[in-house]
């Protein structure tokens, strides 16, 4: 996903501070993020 579709909260952000990247959604309720990386993140 282009960053600028998703304000730049995309797996090139996640891979180096997951928090940043995804943070906000999930303290907003989000349990479904999409990723390009499904293996890498299924352990958390």
């Amino acid at each position: 996903m282009d960053a600028n579709m998703c304000a730049g909260h995309d797996d090139k952000l996640a891979m180096i501070n997951p928090d940043l990247a995804w943070g906000r959604c999930v303290e907003n309720g989000a349990n479904i993020l999409l990723t390009d990386y499904p293996k890498k993140w299924s352990s958390i």
